[in-house]
Formats: C-alpha cells, sequence, structure tokens
C-alpha cells in the first residue's frame, strides 16, 4: 500500500468514525444543546470529576448513557428531567455536537429525539435542586448545530419564580440568576417546536342508526405530551354521539378534557395531560351517530386546528391524515318511531317491551332498534313512549327531527 493510499484510508476511516459518534438523529438540529460550567455558591459542576475529583467516564453516545441524577448529591445538588427517565446525559467532547466543552472534557447534553440508556429521552426541561438554597447561579449553554433560545427559571422554597434570564445563542452564552432569599431550584428550557408528530384519523365502517368510535391517533414522533387540541369536521350527516361524544385515550389518560359541538357535524376539544407520556397511541375517540336515513358512501373526517404540545407547553410540529366514515347498507325505512312490537301503533305493549329491554330481559331486534329512531334503549325512552300511550304527548319523533 503507497503512502497516498494509506492517507486516503485514514481520511475516510475517520469520516467514518465521525458519522458513527454523531447523535442519531440530524433531522431537526433545534433538538440538541449543551451545558457546561455549573456555579452555584462556592463550587463549579464541570462534569469532568465527581464530588471526589474521580474523573466521570463519558462516552460520545446518548444510548450508552444515563441521564444524570444524583451524582453530586454530596454537594447537596440534583439534576432531573421532565419524566422519571428523562433528562440530560454526560456526553464526551467526541459527541459531535460541533462545539467544544466550555471547560475540560465533558459537558450535560440534551437531545429531544434521542432516546439514552434506561429507555427515556435526552429532553428537557431540566430542573436542578439544591438541598441548601444559594442566592447565584449560573452556568454556560450553547445549541453548537444552530442559535438556539434558552431561558433559566429560578424558584424559591414556595414554588415562586424569583429570577429568569434568557439568551439566544449558538456558541457558550452565560444564563444566570441571582435572590437574596434564596434559590431552591433552577429549571432550564429551550424554547422552539420540539420535533414532529403525525396525527392520524382512523377511517371506520357503520350502518345507518349506529354509533361508531373515531381514533385520532399520534405517532412515536409525540414525546412527553402535554396538550392536544383539534377540531373534527364530519359534515351535517354525521352527528357526535351523547352529551360526552369525546373521551381520553390511554395517551392522554387521566388529563383533563373539555369539548363542544359549536354546530352541526364537528366537534372540538382540547386536552391536558397531568402525566406526559409518548406516542404512538390514542389521544382521543370520538363517538359517531349516523342518522337512520343516511344514504350510503363514504363521508370525510377531517381535522383542523390542530395543536400539540410536549409538558414543557412547547409546540411540536403536526402532520395530520384525515380519514373516512364509510355508511354501509341502503338506509332501513324509519315506519312508525317508538312501535317495537310492530302493530303499527305506539301503546302500553311499546312500553313493556322497552322496559324488558332497558332490564336486559330480551335483547332488541334490528326492527327494534329502528324503531327507536335514533334514541337509545334506555330509561329515558320507556318514559317518551308512556307519554305517547297515555295521550300526554304526540307522536314520537325521530330523534334530531
Amino acid at each position: 500500500m503507497t503512502a497516498f493510499q494509506r492517507r486516503c484510508r485514514a481520511v475516510a476511516l475517520q469520516a467514518c468514525l465521525v458519522a458513527l459518534l454523531a447523535p442519531a438523529v440530524r433531522a431537526n438540529d433545534s433538538s440538541y444543546f449543551v451545558v457546561d460550567d455549573l456555579s452555584f455558591g462556592a463550587r463549579t459542576i464541570t462534569f469532568d470529576t465527581d464530588t471526589d475529583g474521580n474523573p466521570v467516564a463519558a462516552t460520545p453516545l446518548f444510548e450508552s448513557s444515563k441521564p444524570l441524577r444524583d451524582l453530586y448529591g454530596a454537594w447537596g445538588v440534583h439534576f432531573r428531567g421532565p419524566r422519571e427517565r428523562d433528562g440530560g446525559c454526560v456526553l464526551s467532547k467526541d459527541s459531535a455536537f460541533q462545539v467544544d466543552p466550555h471547560s475540560g472534557t465533558n459537558f450535560l447534553a440534551f437531545n429531544r429525539e434521542t432516546t439514552a440508556q434506561g429507555g427515556g429521552i435526552a429532553q428537557e426541561p431540566e430542573t436542578i435542586l439544591f438541598d441548601a438554597p444559594p442566592t447565584e447561579v449560573s452556568l454556560q449553554v450553547a445549541s453548537g448545530f444552530e442559535p438556539g433560545s434558552f431561558r433559566l427559571d429560578a424558584y424559591d422554597r414556595s414554588g415562586h419564580v424569583v429570577a429568569s434570564d434568557s439568551t439566544v445563542t449558538q456558541d457558550w452564552a452565560l444564563l444566570k440568576v441571582e435572590s437574596p432569599g434564596g434559590i431552591a431550584r433552577v429549571v432550564l428550557r429551550r424554547k422552539g417546536p420540539r420535533g414532529k408528530a403525525a396525527v392520524t384519523v382512523t377511517s371506520a365502517t357503520a350502518a345507518p342508526g349506529d354509533a361508531v368510535a373515531v381514533r385520532l391517533q399520534v405517532d412515536a414522533g409525540g414525546k412527553s405530551l402535554g396538550g392536544f387540541h383539534a377540531a373534527l369536521q364530519m359534515g351535517p350527516a354525521l352527528t357526535p354521539e351523547g352529551a360526552d361524544p369525546v373521551v381520553l385515550g390511554p395517551v392522554l389518560a387521566g388529563g383533563y378534557l373539555a369539548a363542544n359541538a359549536p354546530e352541526p357535524g364537528s366537534v372540538t376539544f382540547s386536552a391536558v395531560a397531568t402525566v406526559p407520556r409518548d406516542g404512538p397511541g390514542v389521544l382521543v375517540s370520538v363517538m359517531v351517530r349516523v342518522p337512520l336515513g343516511t344514504a350510503a358512501g363514504d363521508y370525510p373526517l377531517t381535522l383542523t386546528d390542530v395543536q400539540l404540545n410536549d409538558a414543557a407547553g412547547d409546540p411540536i410540529t403536526v402532520e395530520t391524515a384525515d380519514g373516512t366514515l364509510r355508511v354501509v347498507g341502503p338506509p332501513p325505512p324509519m315506519g312508525l318511531c317508538g312501535d317495537l312490537s310492530g302493530d303499527g301503533k305506539v301503546n302500553i305493549v311499546d312500553v313493556i317491551q322497552a322496559l324488558r329491554l332497558v332490564a336486559g330481559f330480551t335483547a332488541p331486534t334490528d326492527q327494534q332498534k329502528n324503531a327507536a329512531c335514533g334514541y337509545k334503549l334506555d330509561i329515558s325512552l320507556v318514559v317518551r313512549l308512556l307519554r305517547v300511550a297515555v295521550g300526554l304527548s304526540g307522536p314520537l319523533q325521530p330523534k334530531g327531527a
């Protein structure tokens, strides 16, 4: 092998090593940033040594690094991510962030789109807690690939914000907060969109008179989800089912939900998570009723005004995919509403049959479902039929008529 060939081989090997050591995802450079030289009181954490002065063995890869927790607990400092297994990882300068450590050989690194050892995400907001509240906290922050917007908030023991600092930077910049009453914790955030997620409306099939669940799903791009807002447009032929047509799915389970139907054929909803979770999974399910008399065909289910946020309130870029509700079969004739017995009139016989259906003594036939004219087979229908049978109300009209 000639000297020229050896040089070429060395250059190629170096390029391969750089590619291997680079962070796992470069699709969104705003996902990355690093922190160094955390100072509080008379101490400074450079992430190069522990509290005993022993070197911190850091790797260049998130996948082989655990989020930082209590390595500096002896100094009364603790690090926490937004969830139990999330947070920044101590990485070496070989991690290809396009920025060298501010001092030493290591820094605290973040990547919203990369999984750390243990299954969590190396993402902020990063909370740093102090056992003995200092009056001043500072740190160095850099984004490396492109300018980033950062904010450091300081809190007292009562949870009140006592100081804040922010900066927009690509290279190293100082964030510093001070409070004479002491700082119990600081929270570091990077502002801006957090990756990209797809929200999809699942298609469904139903017959006239049926109610069907339409699910809104998020893919794996939805990380540490904190909130979701959207409107589902169904068209005037379809209607939301019941007083509470929207229910939270597993991704937002245990959260808070507000929903309303401002006009026929649409429903708007907003949800806030109490426990941040990742996709993929169902965000919400919407019960949709296909009224009797609806013609067979495909009815579009369209998402509008979609907003997705992470646990810190930062927006997640969303792509949407609409669905279709396919109505099958010819619409069955309605006949006489309330005529559960099929004898051509509504009387006490129908009331008794309705009671038996509600009590579970018999299962409803297709004819009885049709005769319910869009009403649920429950006690409210029994009351309606009784009023008709004794002459207190006029003929029962189809629901929504």
